[in-house]
């Protein structure tokens, strides 16, 4: 007798439309054909991988989303109804959520209210504190993978390069989305997943409430630098609780950022007020975020330049393995110079461009002669963007 675990996918299910496209397959509207009960599929071709770092992330996707049928079930978190292997492909049955990305909706409304954007963030963060508690990093938070559904409630989503996590471990692989990156992230720092996740939601925050990002440049180096160095403006139209949360997440040392608990305690949450106080911002230009189709699929990226007819797509980065550590949520005083580390890799970045090494000629590197500290630094450079600037991944909406 056939159990329903055991039946084909495409003997359960009836495929309505293409949702979204990635590098390894593609996201499908699909109706469960005994119940009429739509749910979306997300497929991943598993023969297209090139590395071993990404079949590494499908791993790691695969094992928190059976997860997520089983023991981990939060509202703010869209269902898994099943993970199903099957012909060489992962295939992920997922809870359809019609409202859409919470990426649209800042698309569409310029801007969210502070009031709203209260309720969302909270939701957001309740989200995030619930998979921290269990051990689970996200490491690719953006607004694209924020969904709400018909009630107009947040939805998190797309565990693409989430990670079970190891407290007593660091971790190594560099992944998300540039602009949502963390300083340790692009300093290609062992860091601790919890507070990476922190800063993406300090971004998200600030792209809330603005409708712009806090790290915009020309150049990938030039964004890099900024992120590292954690300059952004404060907009004067935002109350003072707003910019006081938006600089606790946005705190350049991880060990003094923010946790998810700590923000569900803060005095913007927890405060119906909007208390408006102008505030000089630093100097630089506010670019505005916009929002353009990638390729033929609803595949967003942002154009963020100082003129229309300079764009910039959102690349993924992702390299390296994992391990991690405790953090603290001390507020951030420091003005520390950048380590010597970071200075040596922003001053690679300005002379280097955007090229991107190959892995063996990283191991090359290894078999020289010379300061084994600046070697180990430069190796860790070339694998940080041995695969950086590729095509968007698909998402789960």
């Amino acid at each position: 007798m056939t159990t329903a675990e055991d039946e084909k996918i495409d003997d359960k299910y009836r495929k309505i439309k293409v949702l979204g496209k990635g590098n390894f397959g593609q996201v499908f509207l699909a109706e469960e054909i005994s119940t009429k009960k739509k749910v979306a599929i997300k497929v991943v071709d598993t023969t297209r991988f090139k590395n071993e770092d990404q079949r590494r992330h499908a791993e790691n996707e695969k094992e928190i989303c059976k997860l997520l049928t089983t023991e981990i079930h939060h509202q703010h978190i869209v269902h898994v109804d099943q993970v199903k292997v099957e012909n060489k492909c992962i295939y992920f049955i997922l809870e359809y959520v019609e409202g859409g990305e919470l990426y649209e909706r800042i698309k569409l409304e310029g801007k969210i209210e502070e009031s709203q954007a209260k309720v969302w963030f909270r939701e957001l963060i309740s989200a995030v504190a619930y998979i921290h508690k269990h051990g689970i990093v996200h490491r690719d938070l953006k607004p694209e993978n924020v969904l709400l559904d018909k009630l107009d409630s947040i939805r998190l989503c797309d565990f693409g390069f989430g990670k079970v996590f190891d407290a007593s471990k660091l971790l190594d692989t560099y992944c998300g989305s540039p602009f949502y990156a963390a300083p340790e992230m692009v300093t290609a720092t062992p860091y601790r997943g919890p507070p990476v996740d922190m800063w993406s939601c300090g971004v998200i925050l600030y792209a809330m409430l603005t409708g712009q990002l806090p790290f915009h440049c020309d150049t990938m180096p030039e964004l890099f630098k900024k992120i590292s160095l954690a300059h952004y403006s404060e907009p004067n139209s935002l109350s003072e609780e707003a910019l006081s949360l938006i600089k606790c997440l946005l705190c350049r040392n991880p060990k003094r950022r923010i946790t998810a608990e700590g923000v569900l305690k803060h005095a913007w949450l927890l405060d119906n007020n909007n208390k408006k106080m102008h505030r000089k911002t630093f100097s630089g230009i506010h670019h505005s975020l916009s929002f353009i189709n990638y390729n033929s699929g609803k595949q967003p990226y942002y154009n963020i330049s100082p003129s229309p007819t300079s764009t910039l797509p959102s690349p993924i980065l992702s390299v390296g393995d994992d391990e991690l550590a405790s953090y603290s949520n001390t507020p951030d005083t420091s003005n520390q110079r950048p380590s010597k580390a970071t200075r040596f890799l922003l001053h690679a970045l300005n002379k280097k461009s955007q090229v991107a090494p190959s892995r063996e000629k990283s191991r090359d590197i290894n078999s020289g002669k010379g300061n084994k500290t600046l070697l180990v630094t430069a190796v860790r450079i070339k694998r940080f963007f041995s695969t950086t600037f590729v095509q968007r991944r698909l998402t789960t909406t």
